[in-house]
Formats: structure tokens, C-alpha cells, sequence
């Protein structure tokens, strides 16, 4: 698997770095008043597992130079996540290195909720000066009295765009079909180069609103082969008291 072409480009009031993983366009956005370095430490630790699991090696272009201690750590990533899925090979990882530009003060660590994040941060905590939340990823941090959807929901942009986009299902045609035409041309934006993220979550957000509180999306043959959790055929069967149903 091969990680080539860095480019740098300002998009509106954000700064797009991105590289080409395997004809993959893979990129990050910062806003324009923070500092950055060209460096590869961001696609590497992207790309690893993909090319884990095909069992390719990772080579990256000596023009996006890697971390040395990154590369070293990625070796012992590679045995721990082997030993926990044999799938995933170890591959051996080609790339130019070079030390770490420290732009900030501090550590930061991500942070989910869940118990791998919180043993690192009760580990780490005197070392740990910042943490990065992840909302969504094991719970939800609002307090109940909020819509039946929000952008707070909203936990993968891209995945989401690129499944109504091309819709596989009668689940996902239903939603499509509900969507505005205003969200329509923002989700085409999106797809095409990326452009908009805030203002199409802020558009689906309020179409799936829309949807939920309309009618229920609940239809026998429209869920047909999709495998729904306990709570949910719970909640199918009898609404909890005190919650919305439609959430």
C-alpha cells in the first residue's frame, strides 16, 4: 500500500492537507490560524490497518517524512493487533524518517468514554494536558431534552454522505427521498470535494428531524433484513416512558 502525493490547500477559512492512499484521497482539515508541518505521522497511522489487512507492506513517498519514534511504535501496534485478529498481518512499514516537529505545548490524548480511553487518561493523567472528545463514539454527552436528532448524532460524515449518495436499501431510499433539495446540493458539495461539512450535517440534521417526527420510519418490509437490537424491538413493542419514541 502506497501513501504518495501530499498536497496543501486553503479551502474557505480551513487549510486541507491531504496525500493519495492507494488512489484513495485521504485528508485532514485545520483551521487556518493553527500552525502545521508537512509530515506523514497522520496518513501512516491511517493506513496501517487497511494495509494490514490486505498483508501489503506500507510505503510511504520520502517526501512525507514519518515520525522515527511513530515508526517504532507502529511495530508494537502491529504485534498487539495481530495477536487479537490473526487477519491482520504484521507488514513491514518503508518510510523517510524524521523527528517530530512539537508545535504546542502539552499532551493531548482522545477520549471516548469508554475503557481503554479512560485506563489511558487515569494512567497518563499527570502527563496529559488536553483531551480530545470523541462524541458519539461510546455515548452521547446531552442531557435528553434535545431533538430527536441533532448534529450531535452525526458521527461519521463521510460514511454517512457516501451511503445516501448511493443508496443500498430500501431503509436508506426511504431517506433519501425525504431529503430537501437544499440537502440535496449540499450532500453533491460534500461528495464531490469535500466542501461544506458543517452546513450539511446542520441539513441533515434538521431533514432527519423532519423524518422521525413525521411518521415513524419503522416498516415491516422496509426493515426487512436489517438486524435490530433488543432495546430497539423493545421500543417497537412499547415505547419507554419518558422517551421520546421516535428517538
Amino acid at each position: 500500500m502506497r501513501v504518495s502525493g501530499l498536497e496543501v490547500r486553503e479551502i474557505q477559512d480551513s487549510r486541507e492537507i491531504s496525500v493519495v492512499v492507494d488512489g484513495f484521497r485521504l485528508w485532514y482539515r485545520i483551521p487556518l490560524s493553527l500552525p502545521f508541518v508537512k509530515s506523514g505521522d497522520p496518513f501512516a497511522a491511517v493506513a496501517l490497518l487497511p494495509a494490514m489487512a490486505r498483508g501489503e507492506s506500507l510505503d510511504i513517498d520520502r517526501d512525507i517524512p514519518v515520525s522515527p519514534k511513530l515508526v517504532q511504535g507502529l511495530s508494537l501496534l502491529q504485534e498487539i493487533h495481530h495477536s487479537w485478529n490473526p487477519a491482520l498481518k504484521v507488514v513491514p512499514v518503508r518510510a523517510t524518517t524524521a523527528p517530530a516537529t512539537s508545535l504546542h505545548a502539552g499532551a493531548m490524548s482522545f477520549f471516548s468514554g469508554g475503557v481503554d480511553s479512560t485506563f489511558t487518561f487515569l494512567k497518563r493523567k499527570d502527563e496529559i494536558s488536553h483531551l480530545v472528545f470523541i462524541q458519539g463514539f461510546d455515548f452521547y454527552t446531552h442531557d435528553g431534552n434535545v431533538a430527536a436528532f441533532s448534529v450531535e448524532d452525526i458521527s461519521n460524515l463521510a460514511q454517512l454522505s457516501h451511503l445516501l449518495m448511493k443508496p443500498r436499501g430500501a431503509v436508506a431510499d426511504f431517506i433519501k427521498a425525504g431529503l430537501s433539495e437544499r440537502t440535496l446540493q449540499a450532500l453533491s458539495r460534500f461528495a464531490a470535494n469535500g466542501l461544506g461539512p458543517e452546513a450539511l450535517e446542520e441539513a441533515l440534521a434538521g431533514d432527519f428531524e423532519r423524518i422521525i417526527n413525521r411518521t415513524s420510519i419503522y416498516d415491516e418490509s422496509r426493515f426487512s433484513g436489517v438486524k435490530l437490537r433488543p432495546e430497539t424491538r423493545e421500543c417497537l413493542a412499547k415505547p419507554a416512558a419518558g422517551e421520546s419514541p421516535a428517538r
